[in-house]
Parts: C-alpha cells; sequence; structure tokens
C-alpha cells in the first residue's frame, strides 16, 4: 500500500493478491502436479485465506513450510511462488524492507530457470517494492520489463495486475490523466476475467484518481463498489482502507452522516486487521470528522490514539504532524497546558527530523495561542521565529527551484552545441551537395538543397534566442533572490536598531524614575527627621509608633505607589493601543486595592478598639476566608472562644497578624491546595497556631527562601517566637507558631 499524507485516500497497489487463483495456471504446459505440489500449492492457498482474514503470522507460517518443502525437494517453480507469496504478505504488513529480498530471489530463480512467468512476475513485484521506495523511475522500467517479458502479449490477469500499478505510479508521479488511463485498462482486462479481487483494488484506485482531479460524483460509484467486493471476499485490511476513502469522498461531498458511517465501518474492519498503520489513519480521519462536527473533545480523543500508534510504528514524520493537530484540538477544548506539552513535543521531534515547516507551523500556532491569551511577549517571541523560518523555507525554496533551473540550461546549452554542430556540419553536407548538383545542371535539386540550408539556419537561429531567453530568465531569478537576501538583511538591520534604540529608551526612563523617587524618599525622610526633632522630648511613645507606621507604608505602598505611577505613564504612551493600555491600567487598579489593604490594616492595627484579641480573630477569620473562597479551596477554622486571659501589645499584634497574612498569602498563590485549615489555641500564656495546607509543598532543602519567608521569621524572631515551617513535596505545608504571652 502506497504512503500516503494525512487526509487523502489511500490508493491500494495489486501485488499477488491473485496468485493463489492463477499463479499455477501460469504454468499449465507442465505436467500434471505431483502429491508433493499438490501439498505445496495446498500450503500456499491457506496462506491465502488467511491472509485475507489479516491473519499474517500464521500465514507466513504456511508460506514458510510450503518454501521448505520446495527448496528441500528441488522444486524450484514452487520455491519462486513461494518467495513471492512471502513479499506479498509481507507487503501488506507494511514491512516493505523485506519485498527486494523475496522478490529478488524469484527473479534470480526465473533467470536461471528461465521461465518468463517467474521472471515476468518477479519483474512486477519488484517493481511495486521500487515504487514503495519512491524509485519510480526503476519501478517503472521493471513494470514494463514484465509486460515484455510475458504479460504484455497475453491480455491476462497478470497484464492487468501490471496496468493497475503503472496507474497508481502515474498518480504519485502528478499525472491524473495517465493514472486514470492505464486504471480503466486495467479494470477492461480484469471484468473479462471476472477478478473480484482485483476489480475490488481498481474501484478502489479509481476512486481516489477521480476524487484527486475533482469528479467526486464519478468516485462515488467506484468506491461502493470496492467497499461491497471486499466485504464480500473478508477483505478485512482493503475494505478498511476502501471504507475509509469512501469516507474522506462523503466527507467532500459535505455529507457528514455518510462519511461518518464510512469511517466507522473503515475503523471497524481496521481494528480486525490488526494492522496499527491502518488503524492511525481511520483515527485520524475520524477525528477530522469529529472536528467538521465541531466535537472538539471527541478528536482530541481519536488524534490520541492515532499518536498512540504511530509512536509504536516509528512514523515520525506523521506523529509530528498529529501532535500539532492535538495541540490546536487542545486549545480549542480550554486545555492550554495540554496544548504547550503537544507543541513541545512536536517541536523537539521535528528539530530532530529538521522539518523547518513543522517547526514554522509549530511557532505560528503557539503565536496564535499566547496571543489569545494575552501573552503577548510570547506571542511576539514565536511570531519572530515563525518569520524566521518561513523567510528560510521561501529562500530555500527559491534557491533550489534556481539550482534547476541552471541545470537545466546547462543541459540544454550543451545540448544546443551539440545540434548547433551537427548542424552546421550539415549544412556543409548540403552546400556540397547543392555544388554538385548546380555542376550537374540539376536546378531542382540544387534548389532542394539550398531550402534545406536555410531551414537549418533558421531552426539554430530560434535555438539561440531561446537559450537567451533562458540566459535572461535566469538573471532575472538570480537578481529576484539577491534583493530578497538584501531585503532581509536590511530588514534585520533595521530590527537591530529598533532594539536598542528601544533599550536606550527603557534606561534613560528608568534612570528618571529612580531619580525622582529617590528623591521623594529624601525629601520625605528629611522631613520626618525634622518633626522628630522638634517632638522628642514630649512624644516618644509617639514617635515609636509613627516610626512603626513610617516602616510600613515604606516597605508596602511606596513601592505600590511607585509602581501605579508606572503603569500610569506606560497607559498614557500606549494610548493608541487601547489593549495594552487597558491592560497596564488593570495592573494599577489591582495595586490600588492593595494599598488600600495595607493602609486599612495600619488604621485597624493603631486603633486602641481593636486591642481585644476576639477582634484581631474575627479580622483575621475574614481576611483568611475571603482568600481562600477566592481560589476555591475549602477551609476549616480552629479559634478559641475565651481569650480574655490573654493580651498583647500594638506591635506584637501587628506582627503576629502580618506573620499570619503572609501564611495565607503564601498558601493561596502556591500551594494548588483544595484543602486547608488554620488553627488558634492557648494553654496558659502560651499561644499556639497552625495554618496547614495539602498542597504540592515543596522541599525545604532546595528551596531558596523568598523576602515573605524571611519576613516571617524575622517578625518572630524579634519576639523570641518559634516558627516551624514543615513541607513536603506533593504532601502539601504546615507552617506552626508557638508565641510565649503574659497574662492578665
Amino acid at each position: 500500500m502506497a504512503t500516503t499524507k494525512p487526509y487523502t485516500l489511500k490508493p491500494t497497489l495489486l501485488c499477488c493478491l491473485l496468485l493463489c487463483i492463477s499463479l499455477f495456471s501460469g504454468a499449465q504446459t507442465t505436467e500434471p502436479a505431483s502429491g508433493l505440489e499438490s501439498r505445496i500449492r495446498l500450503l500456499l492457498a491457506e496462506a491465502d485465506s488467511l491472509k485475507y482474514a489479516a491473519r499474517y503470522q500464521q500465514a507466513i507460517q504456511r508460506t514458510g513450510s510450503a518454501l521448505q518443502l520446495s527448496r528441500e525437494n528441488g522444486k524450484q517453480y514452487q520455491e519462486a511462488l513461494s518467495l513471492l507469496k512471502l513479499a506479498d504478505i509481507h507487503y501488506r504488513r507494511s514491512e516493505f524492507h523485506l519485498l527486494g529480498k523475496y522478490d529478488s530471489a524469484a527473479l534470480k530463480i526465473g533467470l536461471h530457470t528461465k521461465d518468463n512467468f517467474i521472471t515476468a512476475l518477479s519483474c512486477y513485484q519488484l517493481g511495486v517494492y521500487f515504487m514503495s521506495m519512491d524509485q519510480h523511475a526503476m519501478a517503472l522500467q521493471l513494470f514494463n520489463q514484465s509486460l515484455d517479458t510475458k504479460f504484455g502479449t497475453e491480455n491476462s490477469t497478470y497484464t492487468g495486475m501490471v496496468y493497475n500499478d503503472i496507474g497508481v505510479l502515474h498518480g504519485k508521479l502528478g499525472r491524473l490523466d495517465n493514472q486514470i488511463h492505464w486504471l480503466l485498462k486495467a479494470l477492461s482486462i480484469q471484468e473479462q476475467w471476472q477478478e473480484e479481487t482485483a476489480i475490488a483494488q481498481i474501484c478502489n484506485n479509481l476512486a481516489v484518481a477521480y476524487n484527486d482531479a475533482g469528479d467526486r460524483l464519478t468516485a462515488l460509484p467506484y468506491g461502493k463498489r470496492a467497499v461491497d467486493l471486499r466485504r464480500q471476499l473478508n477483505d478485512v485490511a482493503g475494505a478498511a482502507t476502501s471504507a475509509n476513502n469512501l469516507s474522506l469522498i462523503y466527507l467532500r461531498l459535505d455529507s457528514l452522516d455518510n462519511a461518518l458511517h464510512y469511517q466507522r465501518v473503515g475503523l471497524q474492519y481496521a481494528e480486525q486487521s490488526g494492522l496499527e498503520s491502518r488503524m492511525a489513519e481511520c483515527y485520524i480521519n475520524m477525528a477530522l470528522l469529529m472536528n467538521r462536527q465541531k466535537k472538539n473533545p471527541d478528536a482530541l480523543v481519536y488524534e490520541k490514539k492515532a499518536i498512540e500508534l504511530l509512536q509504536k510504528t516509528g512514523n515520525n514524520e506523521m506523529l509530528a504532524r498529529r501532535q500539532i493537530a492535538a495541540a490546536i484540538l487542545s486549545k480549542a477544548t480550554g486545555d492550554t497546558a495540554q496544548a504547550l506539552q503537544f507543541y513541545k513535543e512536536a517541536f523537539e521531534l521535528s528539530t530532530r527530523l529538521n522539518n523547518k515547516a513543522n517547526i514554522r507551523d509549530v511557532y505560528l500556532n503557539r503565536t496564535i495561542l499566547y496571543k489569545d491569551y494575552k501573552d503577548f511577549y510570547n506571542a511576539y517571541e514565536n511570531y519572530k521565529k515563525y518569520i524566521l523560518y518561513r523567510d528560510s523555507i521561501i529562500n530555500q525554496e527559491t534557491l533550489v527551484k534556481i539550482s534547476d533551473a541552471q541545470a537545466k540550461y546547462e543541459t540544454e546549452k550543451k545540448d544546443n552545441e551539440i545540434k548547433q554542430l551537427a548542424t552546421a556540419r550539415r549544412i556543409q553536407e548540403l552546400e556540397t551537395e547543392k555544388q554538385k548538383a548546380l555542376a550537374a545542371g540539376n536546378a531542382l535539386l540544387a534548389q532542394q538543397r539550398q531550402n534545406e540550408i536555410n531551414l537549418l539556419s533558421q531552426s539554430q537561429e530560434l535555438q539561440e534566442i531561446k537559450i537567451a531567453k533562458q540566459e535572461e530568465d535566469l538573471e532575472k531569478k538570480n537578481l529576484t533572490v539577491q534583493n530578497q537576501q538584501q531585503a532581509l538583511l536590511l530588514a534585520k538591520q533595521q530590527k537591530d536598531l529598533q532594539d536598542a534604540a528601544l533599550r536606550k529608551s527603557n534606561l534613560m526612563t528608568n534612570a528618571i524614575i529612580a531619580g525622582v523617587l529617590l528623591l521623594l524618599v529624601i525629601t520625605w525622610f528629611l522631613f520626618n527627621r525634622y518633626k522628630l526633632t522638634r517632638k522628642i522630648k514630649e512624644q516618644r511613645v509617639l514617635l515609636a509608633v509613627r516610626n512603626d507606621i513610617a516602616k510600613n507604608l515604606h516597605d508596602d505602598i511606596g513601592s505600590s505607589l511607585s509602581n501605579i505611577h508606572i503603569l500610569n505613564e506606560l497607559a498614557k504612551k500606549n494610548a493608541l493601543k487601547p489593549d495594552l493600555a487597558s491592560e497596564y491600567l488593570n495592573k494599577a487598579g489591582e495595586d490600588i486595592q492593595r494599598v488600600s489593604e495595607n493602609l486599612n490594616d495600619i488604621v485597624w492595627n493603631i486603633n486602641p478598639r481593636y486591642d481585644d484579641l476576639q477582634q484581631l480573630f474575627i479580622r483575621m477569620k475574614r481576611y483568611a476566608a475571603d482568600m481562600l473562597d477566592g481560589k476555591n479551596i475549602n477551609y476549616t477554622f480552629n479559634f478559641p472562644d475565651d481569650v480574655n486571659h490573654i493580651s498583647m501589645s500594638m506591635e506584637r499584634r501587628r506582627d503576629f497578624y502580618l506573620i499570619f497574612k503572609e501564611a495565607i498569602n503564601n498558601l493561596t498563590k502556591y500551594s494548588q491546595a483544595t484543602e486547608a485549615m488554620v488553627s488558634i489555641s492557648t494553654d496558659g500564656g502560651k499561644l499556639s497556631m497552625q495554618v496547614s495546607d495539602n498542597g504540592v509543598g515543596f522541599d525545604n532543602t532546595k528551596t531558596v527562601h523568598g523576602n515573605g519567608l524571611a519576613n516571617m521569621q524575622q517578625r518572630a524572631g524579634f519576639w523570641n517566637d518559634t516558627l516551624t515551617i514543615r513541607s513536603i513535596p506533593g504532601k502539601g505545608t504546615s507552617i506552626n507558631l508557638e508565641m510565649h504571652l503574659t497574662g492578665t
């Protein structure tokens, strides 16, 4: 079976499916078969039946037994038949590397015994082998040799076999008119012999040819006939191919119900055959049908099945294409992570295969994905690489075309030089003949020779004009390529200049912002120092509070306000880009909300109304509930009811609340948990707090602690409290705080 591209109909090659029926009829001139020959014939017939039922291993065993009997008893004719049968069975299993081995051995026997039938049949099957290896010229030569040796003169079923595969060969070369011509000749012969197996295969190939030619209404009856015949013959592998092809014809006719029906039939037969490559093709086409019906989750399931089989069969070119298709379907179903994984696998495989077209398509589709999810940085990075590969492929294709044109020009130029020399010699000979005719008084002959001289001279001039035109065309193509290369170089240089200007502009902007911030900080600090100097004696306590407030403002709110300022400026600069400006304003809004919360915390902390721990616990519950609900995390709170015997200073209450807040914040941001628990208990003058989750956890020995964890440890250490962080990757995290307080 010929190798195909995805979503195309599949032609079938008629190898040796008729051997069981007519191989022995090719040697009717011999004496009646002996008991041994009858036994070999029976083994080959059994192999044929097993082959049609897709029981290939058993068919190989039967044929191997026939081959062994033939060799042990010196039956070279039967040995050659067995070798050809083995080649046919391995061909059906897509094990092409074994075809040449068996067919060549059979050809050697045919030539040695001067048996034209074996020789012709071996040449035919070797032609099939070379066609499967895309060596088309050698395949056509062997097909013609098969016809010249025997089959071309007898108009037998074997003649129809060769005609069929010559048609398939023309189809692989894109010569649809020649393909249909040879297939119709093959069908006419096989209908005369009523060979239904051959008729089914030719009808399948005609359906493919007419569909490729765009005449799908003509293709349809041939496709139906192929499916019906193969069902009757119980040819499960062939029926799978024909049903698959018929489904695609209906799909192109927008008859989705019929397309889906025949695709399911094809899949059923493919699974019965056990051929993984055949099943993979059916899964791919089922995915296409599901996608056409907007059933993308179902389409993705079939693509994954096809990918699994292609990984087993080692068809990496097809595998990379299906991974890209699966990534597109994953995006359509909303699974971005899976889409990116498929793109990654397709990219790595295409890189190993050096398939630039696939790499280009990966970058293009990743650009679309990132753009749709507002990740404009990655979208732009992938788009740049897509353009690079696209231009590289176009440039490479142009160079190949020019190289081909150059080779063709040089060849024609040499041929023309040879013709010119021959023409010059011929003109010289005609001049001599003309002079002789004039000398002999034969004016008519002299005029005839003069006419021939004029005709040759005109032909030579025309050839020179043609060569000159080709040289001019070639020069134009070279100039076009040079212009394209210069344009690419200029575009690259312009991009480099723009990037450099952008970096310089960003550096200047950052320097100005940093200077302004520094000036603001210095101004604020000096003003604060001035106020502290004036009131230091009478407001020592108030000074400490203010210092504390100043620290919070500097750490949390100052940086946020600066960021808001920057985002506001960026939004102004990008006013003509609404999407980008909107993104900057949204981020600024989030920072304003965070500043509001921090200010609220500061006001709450210094308000004497909230010195009571019950009020503190109420605020902690409200904050934790808001954060955990926002992440859809289930939670449990265990807080003590009676805490009147516990008291905390304002500064310690603040640090306790900030440790709790940082723990909840880390849990919601990084844990990916589904369950969380916050527990506070008291024992005399000791207060214990535990915040735990069932999230992803982290490795304490490897993870670099960020500012959040460090601040928690610093705040606890300042009061000589004990803060313990336990985390196991995959099992969650637990933060425990032990505080020793003073009773009332």
